[in-house]
């Protein structure tokens, strides 16, 4: 095999995990939980569909970098969202799980005083969703670059 051939096969072997990156990360919300009972405009149901609507929002400025999933089974994140309430203010934290191995966690929280999450602020979090569901994937994608190629054992008769 020509030296020049050999070189172009590494570079390519090399850069490969950077091209498979620059492909959008798909995220879908998994579901929502709440432990708040005394908001009547913070149900599970009004949050999962202000998440979505903020995701779907989002998606439009983020196409380079992310989408919204159709179904789970086909996104590479996943979102969980978790809703609290202690004193005057609302918590709500986002878990994003990735789906292959390795899988990694991060979360995103928000602190509010207002039970109502307007358009401007759901947006604003699919936003924030989309950019760490991104850099979830990349981190991800670096790991599994990096990580030892497994040999099956040698058989022995």
């Amino acid at each position: 095999m020509h030296r020049g051939t050999r070189a172009s096969i590494a570079l390519a072997a090399a850069l490969f995990p950077f091209c498979v990156i620059a492909a959008p990360v798909s995220v879908q919300v998994s579901r929502c939980e709440s432990s708040v009972t005394d908001a009547p405009e913070l149900t599970i149901e009004r949050l999962q569909a202000r998440t979505t609507f903020g995701l779907g929002k989002a998606a439009p400025l983020a196409a380079e970098k992310a989408t919204v999933a159709t179904t789970e089974d086909s996104a590479d994140v996943l979102v969980v969202g978790k809703l609290s309430h202690k004193g005057p203010k609302f918590r709500l934290v986002y878990v994003l799980q990735s789906r292959q191995d390795p899988t990694l966690r991060t979360q995103l929280a928000y602190d509010f005083a207002n039970p109502r999450l307007s358009d401007k602020g759901a947006t604003s979090m699919g936003q924030d969703i989309f950019k760490a569901a991104s850099a979830l994937e990349e981190k991800r994608l670096a790991q599994a670059a990096a990580a030892p190629a497994v040999s099956p054992a040698p058989v022995s008769y």
